[in-house]
């Protein structure tokens, strides 16, 4: 409507001035400054040339150029007119298919502003977040709150103080605030977890200046995640070993009660927090290096601490592992300690029990000597930690005691050949039964000169009949 008044105009315009400059043409106005005199004859009379023929051609282009003008203003406008059309039809279907996709999705997703005075308008819900809140999508898209009505008072009342908290940060300035909040929703006599989080941030344009914040939350549910954690930390819970699991951080995941009862801690005091903020310096430094060896390593580490309780200091065994992603990531440490203080001491009596025994004791594991008495050091010159096939004159022959022992419960060998310091072979027997050691598992044997008679001794006589 616009180019068609600026068309007209320019032909009006036109023609107007072609008029007026014909008009003018056709009379010469008079002077009434001197008297008229008669003009001198100079033959016939001779015709004044009108002026208007030479005013229609400059006037007839202006004209042109006007009407052109309006006429490639026109073009243009009608071109961008096209081109937001076109766009208005791309964004309304991609804004379709948006929308689609918001419905098709399994986590719930809204879209709520909130005024200075803080009354609610739900811009957008999906199906997903009404029935995740187990109301109907209507409801929920005329009243924001009405998604509220099932949710637990108590988690309802965090998570209103959470989003008040950040819209007023938002209204201070902040750029954006993310949210996260659990609530339960309580509806036909069960109880779901949603776990929300939302974005807050400032309305932008005139809407910004009233203090309009936009809420953009995604809930899922996560009752089947809760219902194995549970299942876990129950199990846990029933654990009588300390246990402990921390992110790669040193943040403290997961802890049993026997953990926080070791360490004299409250329920739940150590989720979120490393050692420095709760162990001694000590046990700090101990933690630590055996950190650095499985970072290093990746292979599992076993240390012992000795921490005290009401009944006095007591030895803890502590394997710490990784625990890893389906790629084989490590994403978090684990930490199981047993109280091995009653064992060590069986071992010590077990031990000085030995040591006053006439008969060479000694104790192998995995094809080493962990423990040697007095007598059998004398006989064998043997030391705690060497290969226990040194003491063979033939090292399979080890071997198979411990198949057997393992397998038969304890087996008894005829005039076995060892080694002494002075390396002469002795003849001895050998009496072995399965032992433990440190957990791991053990040949106890002891060793006794053959006797002169060519019949065995009663009670390996006996040792046979058991066996």
């Amino acid at each position: 409507m616009h180019n068609k008044h600026w068309m007209l105009l320019g032909w009006a315009s036109a023609a107007v001035l072609a008029v007026s400059a014909w008009t003018a043409s056709g009379s010469a106005p008079a002077s009434d400054s001197a008297p008229t005199q008669p003009p001198a004859w100079t033959g016939p009379a001779a015709e004044t040339a009108p002026l208007w023929p030479e005013l229609v051609l400059p006037l007839l282009l202006l004209g042109a150029a006007v009407a052109g003008h309006a006429w490639w203003r026109a073009r243009r406008h009608r071109r961008q007119l096209q081109g937001l059309q076109v766009d208005m039809h791309d964004g309304l279907e991609a804004q379709s298919q948006l929308l689609t996709l918001a419905g098709l999705l399994p986590v719930g997703i809204s879209h709520v502003e909130e005024d200075a005075e803080g009354q609610l308008l739900a811009r957008f819900v999906n199906p997903r977040m009404a029935e995740l809140l187990g109301v109907r999508l209507d409801d929920m898209q005329f009243d924001a709150k009405a998604g509220w009505r099932h949710v637990h008072p108590d988690d309802l009342r965090q998570a209103n103080m959470a989003l008040s908290q950040a819209a007023t940060s938002v209204r201070r300035g902040v750029p954006q605030v993310e949210v996260e909040t659990l609530c339960r929703v309580q509806r036909d006599e069960r109880t779901r977890w949603l776990r929300t989080r939302s974005q807050l941030r400032l309305a932008s344009g005139e809407a910004g200046r009233h203090g309009v914040v936009h809420i953009h939350a995604c809930a899922e549910d996560i009752t089947d995640l809760r219902r194995h954690q549970k299942f876990s930390q129950d199990v846990l819970d029933g654990y009588p070993a300390p246990v402990r699991i921390r992110d790669l951080a040193g943040r403290h995941l997961l802890t049993n009660p026997a953990f926080d009862r070791l360490h004299l801690l409250r329920a739940g005091e150590s989720l979120g927090k490393t050692d420095a903020e709760l162990l001694p310096l000590d046990v700090q430094r101990l933690y630590h290096a055996v950190d650095d060896q499985l970072a290093t390593s990746g292979q599992p580490q076993v240390f012992e601490q000795t921490l005290a309780d009401a009944s006095g200091p007591r030895t803890h065994q502590v394997t710490q592992f990784l625990l890893r992603d389906e790629d084989q990531r490590p994403y978090a440490t684990c930490a199981i300690s047993t109280d091995v203080s009653d064992h060590q001491a069986a071992q010590g009596r077990l031990r000085r029990v030995l040591d006053a025994s006439p008969m060479p004791v000694l104790i192998t594991s995995a094809g080493r000597v962990v423990y040697a008495n007095r007598r059998c050091t004398d006989l064998l010159d043997v030391r705690v930690g060497t290969a226990a096939a040194h003491l063979y004159a033939d090292p399979a022959e080890q071997q198979r005691l411990e198949q057997q022992v393992a397998h038969e419960g304890h087996v008894t060998a005829h005039k076995l050949h060892l080694r002494g310091p002075d390396a002469a072979t002795h003849e001895l027997w050998m009496t072995a039964v399965p032992t433990d050691h440190n957990g791991q598992q053990a040949m106890l044997s002891w060793l006794e000169p053959p006797s002169t008679d060519t019949r065995r001794p009663a009670h390996l006589r006996a040792v046979d009949r058991a066996a």
